[in-house]
This record gives C-alpha cells, structure tokens and sequence, in this order.
C-alpha cells in the first residue's frame, strides 16, 4: 500500500516540533522524501552543529526494517524501525545536507524507498534513497 502524499503532509507537519529554544521555522525546504517529520536539536561539539531527527515511514509486510545509509555508516542495525501493524518507523539523527539511504528489509535485502522523491543509482544495478535536509 503506497500512501499518498495528502496524508503525508498531514502527518508530517503536526510532527515538526522544536527540542530546545531553537525553532525550525516554517522551511520545510523541500526535503526530498515521501513522508518524514524533522525535528531541530543541537549537538554539542567543539564547533556547534546541527542535527534533526527525521522520521522515515515504510508501509508494507516484514518481519524488521532497518533504516541504512551514510548518515550511520550504512549500518544494518543503528537505526530499526518499529512496527505498528504494517506500518513501519524509525527516528534516525542527520546533520544538514544531503543524505543516500536504503531500507533493509528481513536481513535480507536493500530497497529504495518507495516514497523517496529522490533516487541515485547505487553502483550495483539498482538505487539508492535521498533526502536533502536545510
């Protein structure tokens, strides 16, 4: 079952919120991805910066899902989803920029996602998910 984006921008937008005194103001940007939710945080570091929590959604039958990409050193297990039903999500820290990611499925195998506005070709003769983050 593939969701529309209507009732993606109505999940999304109640689910921006603010951590800390720092408001992500209404620049949505244009995130390139079906139906994420972002939420600002600061990282303390020597130089200060920034990092969201973004939401990815996955519809679909599984037994896991694992949210990969080089945000998390394409680890297979850093970033899991949790299933409500065959609706799966997963909350997972990035830094601003852009970001290639795949979602693993059963253990087993790599795919796109489905609702990604933005795919890369990922080298072995299939693709990679983007999302750009302000």
């Amino acid at each position: 079952m593939k969701k529309s984006h209507q009732n993606c921008k109505k999940l999304a937008a109640p689910n921006l919120t603010a951590c800390g005194s720092i408001l992500l103001q209404a620049f949505f940007a244009v995130l390139a991805v079906g139906c994420i939710s972002v939420k600002h945080r600061t990282v303390d570091h020597p130089v200060e910066q920034t990092s969201y929590t973004v939401l990815f959604v996955y519809e679909g039958q599984a037994d896991s899902i694992c949210v990969t990409g080089d945000f998390n050193g394409w680890s297979s297990h850093d970033c899991c989803m949790d299933s409500h039903n065959e609706r799966w999500e997963a909350e997972c820290q990035l830094n601003s920029g852009k970001h290639i990611y795949a979602f693993f499925i059963n253990g087993e195998k790599f795919i796109p996602d489905p609702q990604a506005l933005i795919m890369e070709d990922d080298g072995f003769g299939g693709y990679n998910s983007a999302v750009i983050i302000p």
